[in-house]
This record gives C-alpha cells, sequence and structure tokens, in this order.
C-alpha cells in the first residue's frame, strides 16, 4: 500500500476527515447511562475528542441546550434534547466544535419518564416535602402528606417552555406514580421550576403507605420508569384516649 491510500486508511479507520475539521462518532445517553429519551429529555453527550471552545449541538436539525462540562477523565456535556425534536428512529446529533465534530444518531420517542435520584448512582428517588425539604430517611414522606418528585422526559406542556428555558407548565399528560404496588392520587406535574428540562410530579401519599424504603416508578403514555425507593414513615400510632 503506498503512502497516499496508507494516509487515507488511517483517517478513516479513525474517524477523521482528510480535508477540513474532522468528524467522530460520540455517546449519547439518558441521564441514568442507558438510552431512554424523548424531545426536552436531559442527556448525556461524550465525544471521543475534546471540540474545541464554545460547541453547538443539534438533535434532528433543532438546536440543543449545552449545559456544563465535566472533564478531565471522561469529557462530556450535559444537554437538553431540543422540545421540538422529531421522534423516531436514527435522529442525527451532531456536535460541532472549533478542533473536533461529532455525531451519533439516537431513539427518540414522546415520552421517557426517569425518576432522578438523589445523586449520581443512588437508589433513592429525589423527593421533597411540601416545605421545600427533602425526603430522608430521618424525615420520611408520611401517610397523607403532599410530596414532590423530580423527573425528566414526560413529555409536552401547557405552554411549551423553549429549549433551555425554565418556567411553570403542566404537561399535557397527567402520569401515574406506584408506590410498593398501588397507585398514589397524583395531583399535577410541572416542568421548569427546579430547572432545565427537570419535571416535578406532585402526588398525596397513600393513607395506607407501608412504612420503608418503598419502591415508586412513574407511568406516562404507557411507558414506565426506573424504580427508585422512597423513605415512608409509619402511620401515626394512637397511645392513648383522654377527655377533652
Amino acid at each position: 500500500m503506498n503512502r497516499a491510500c496508507l494516509r487515507i486508511a488511517i483517517a478513516l479507520l479513525a474517524g477523521f476527515s482528510v480535508h477540513g475539521q474532522s468528524t467522530t462518532s460520540m455517546v449519547v445517553q439518558d441521564i441514568l447511562g442507558g438510552t431512554n429519551l424523548a424531545p426536552g429529555s436531559l442527556a448525556q453527550l461524550i465525544p471521543y475528542f475534546y471540540p474545541g471552545l464554545a460547541p453547538t449541538v443539534t438533535v434532528g436539525g433543532q438546536n440543543a441546550y449545552v449545559g456544563s462540562t465535566s472533564a478531565p477523565l471522561v469529557f462530556s456535556y450535559a444537554i437538553q434534547i431540543p422540545v421540538n425534536a422529531p421522534t423516531g428512529a436514527n435522529i442525527p446529533v451532531v456536535l460541532a466544535g472549533s478542533i473536533e465534530g461529532g455525531s451519533s444518531v439516537v431513539t427518540l420517542s414522546q415520552y421517557a419518564p426517569i425518576l432522578m435520584p438523589q445523586a449520581t448512582g443512588a437508589t433513592t428517588v429525589s423527593a421533597w416535602h411540601s416545605d421545600g425539604s427533602p425526603v430522608s430517611p430521618s424525615a420520611p414522606a408520611m401517610p397523607n402528606d403532599t410530596i414532590n418528585l423530580y423527573a425528566v422526559g414526560l413529555g409536552p406542556t401547557i405552554p411549551v417552555i423553549p429549549t433551555g428555558g425554565t418556567g411553570n407548565a403542566r404537561t399535557t399528560t397527567v402520569p401515574t406514580l406506584t408506590l410498593a404496588g398501588n397507585q398514589c392520587k397524583v395531583l399535577y406535574a410541572v416542568l421548569g421550576l427546579a430547572g432545565v428540562g427537570i419535571y416535578q410530579i406532585y402526588f398525596t401519599m397513600p393513607a395506607n403507605a407501608p412504612s420503608g424504603n418503598q419502591s415508586i416508578s412513574v407511568s406516562i403514555g404507557g411507558v414506565t420508569s426506573n424504580a427508585l425507593a422512597l423513605a415512608v414513615g409509619p402511620n401515626p400510632a394512637i397511645t392513648a384516649v383522654l377527655n377533652n
């Protein structure tokens, strides 16, 4: 093989173009490291090379919101899939940078519900009391309490919040919550109060909710999320009956 052919072969194997800006494949995954994505979902984009300063990302030809970055071991971007991105298979994702570019394809569904954990890798759900304090084993969700959970991928809202925006918009479809095998009364779900791409599901704890760490999941549009644990407190015990 002559030098010119060898140069072209090496460039193709490495994902480089011979002329102009190079283009490589990259990884696009949901917040749990999977492929459960929808328009408006939060995602992580991992290019194989540093793309340079102020990169832009398009999904299905629409501009994504590019948020925080992480480095140095694995360089990645937190993005929000455009709310007006098309659904279906093989939706192109294109990264344009000043040094390197990147491309991939994803499948986008109308709904891709994911309950957010309290921290990366945690098995407990990000849940909050009505006073804004977090639910925890020392401050569990009690029967009949109003609790809200953080989630992503719950689909369209009224009004529409633009990609990268925040606000207070209710979902067009009210999700359902299942706690320890029983459905909870969902009051409503809103997008934008907690941050870009983050939904909050407000619900009433069942009066007979069993105590302990109980499994909870969300369903919307026929799609069910991951299951995480919610700390639930015991029903109040009657220790005495007194006259007034």
